[in-house]
C-alpha cells in the first residue's frame, strides 16, 4: 500500500471502506491492487482510469501511474476517450474506429499533424480557449426574475456538513456551471436541489414557490418544473422499458397525456434528437452510450421544465459524442427556455458551455462569475489550483 504513503492520514485511509473515500483515491487503490496481485507486472492495462474524476484527481492518478511505471520499469496501456489525457500521458498513440486501427504515431505527431480525417475530427471536437457554444450569450443587462433562487442551502449527514450556506440564482435560458474537486458536494447539491435529499437548512424557490417545503399535490405540480439528467444513463433508465415509453412516462405520471398521446409526443421528441422510428421499440441495452444519454435528456425535457439539473451528463462519452450532446442540449435550451444547472468536471467544457460558473470547495461556493472572469482573473486559491491542473493538449504538441 505504498500508494498512500504520501498522504498525511495514511493509517486512517487504510482502514476505510471504498464508499468512504473519493473517486481519485479509489482509483489509487485499484492501481495498488493490480500491481500487488501481479507482483510488479511488466504491463499494466488502465481502462479509462480518469473517467469522471475532477482535474486535480485526474492529475494525481496520472502522476501515480507515471511514477509507478518508472519505479517498476513497467509499460502502461492506457485506454481512454479523453484526448487531454492522451496528450499529457502517452508516448505512442493508437486511434481506433469501429474496431479497427486508423492511425498510429507519437502524441506530438497526432496533435500537430494528424493524417486521418477521423483523427482530425476528434481533435476538432475539443473545446479550445475562446470557443463558445452556439446561440446568443445570456444578457445580464436585462433584469428578469430567476426561475430558481437558492438561499443559505445546507446539508448535513449526522455531524458531517456537506453543503454550507450555498446561494445561487438561475434564470431562464441561463446555464450555471458547478465545478470542484471530488467530494466538494457537487452531486449532493444537485440531489438536494431536486429533493432527492432533504435539505438541512436554507430555501429553494422555484418560480417563486418554496420548493423545499412544498408538500403533497403542490410538490407534485412543482416537480414538473425541475428535472434531472444523471451521469450514467444506463443505470438511470429502466432496462426493461422501450425508449418510447421511457420518454412518455413523465407525461403520463403527471397526468398531462394519455398513453397514446404521450407516446406520440415522445416519438416526436426523440426524432428531433436524432432517434427515429427505428429506435422507438428498443430497450436501453440496444443503444450506444450517446444514444442512451439522448433518451435521458428527452425524458427530462419533455415536460418543458423551468430548470434541468445536469449531473456530469457527458463525462463517460467520447469527444465526438460529447460535442453532439452539448449541441443538442443547447438547441433544446433555446427552443424551450429551460435553465440548466450543469455539474461538470471538465473545465474546458464549463468554459465553452456555461454563462456563469460557481466553484464549490468543501461544501461552500468560494468563487462565482462568468467564464471570462473565472479563467482570466481567478481570485480564490482553490480556483487557481483547479485551473492550474487543466491539461493542455497543444502545450507540448
Amino acid at each position: 500500500m505504498a500508494q498512500f504513503r504520501e498522504s498525511n492520514d495514511a493509517e486512517r485511509r487504510l482502514e476505510q471502506y471504498p464508499h468512504e473515500i473519493s473517486g481519485g483515491m479509489r482509483q489509487r487503490v485499484l492501481i495498488a491492487i493490480a500491481i500487488a496481485i501481479a507482483n510488479q507486472p511488466d504491463v499494466l492495462i488502465a481502462d479509462e482510469p480518469t473517467t469522471a474524476l475532477d482535474v486535480t484527481a485526474q492529475a494525481q492518478v496520472l502522476d501515480l501511474l507515471k511514477t509507478t511505471a518508472d519505479r517498476h520499469g513497467m509499460s502502461v496501456i492506457l485506454v481512454t476517450h479523453d484526448l487531454d489525457v492522451v496528450a499529457e500521458f502517452c508516448d505512442e498513440v493508437v486511434v481506433m474506429k469501429t474496431g479497427e486501427i486508423v492511425e498510429t504515431g507519437t502524441a506530438r505527431q497526432l496533435f500537430s499533424a494528424p493524417r486521418e480525417d477521423y483523427t482530425r475530427h476528434l481533435l476538432d471536437c475539443i473545446p479550445r480557449a475562446g470557443d463558445r457554444r452556439p446561440g446568443p450569450e445570456f444578457d445580464y443587462q436585462v433584469e428578469t426574475e430567476p426561475v430558481v433562487r437558492v438561499t443559505g442551502l445546507r446539508k448535513q449527514y449526522g455531524r458531517t456538513t456537506v453543503l454550507e450556506d450555498v446561494d445561487l440564482t438561475i434564470h431562464a435560458r441561463e446555464t450555471v456551471g458547478i465545478i470542484g474537486e471530488s467530494g466538494a458536494g457537487k452531486s449532493t447539491l444537485a440531489r438536494t436541489l431536486i429533493r432527492l435529499e432533504t435539505p438541512s437548512g436554507g430555501t429553494v424557490e422555484l418560480a417563486g414557490a418554496d420548493f423545499g417545503r412544498a408538500r403533497s399535490k403542490h410538490l407534485r405540480e412543482l416537480r414538473r418544473d425541475i428535472q434531472m439528467v444523471f451521469q450514467d444513463p444506463f443505470s438511470s433508465l429502466d432496462p426493461h422499458m422501450q425508449i418510447q415509453d421511457i420518454v412518455a412516462q413523465p407525461l403520463i405520471v403527471h397526468g398531462l397525456a394519455n398513453r397514446a398521446a404521450a407516446r406520440t409526443r415522445a416519438a416526436a421528441m426523440l426524432d428531433g434528437m436524432g432517434l427515429g422510428t427505428e429506435y422507438l421499440e428498443r430497450v436501453p441495452r440496444n443503444l450506444s452510450g450517446g444514444q442512451r444519454q439522448r433518451v435521458a435528456i428527452a425524458r427530462a425535457l419533455i415536460l418543458g421544465p423551468a430548470l434541468t439539473v445536469l449531473d456530469e451528463p457527458i463525462s463517460a462519452l467520447d469527444v465526438s459524442v460529447r460535442a453532439q450532446v452539448l449541441d443538442l442540449l443547447r438547441e433544446e435550451q433555446l427552443a424551450l427556455g429551460t435553465a440548466y444547472l450543469f455539474i461538470v468536471h471538465d473545465l474546458a467544457v464549463a468554459r465553452y458551455f456555461c454563462d456563469r460558473i460557481a466553484v464549490l470547495f468543501e461544501g461552500r461556493i468560494v468563487e462565482y462569475g462568468t467564464p471570462e472572469d473565472l479563467f482570466e482573473n481567478p481570485v480564490h486559491p482553490h480556483t487557481k489550483r483547479l485551473l492550474g491542473a487543466i491539461p493542455d493538449p497543444w502545450r507540448n504538441n
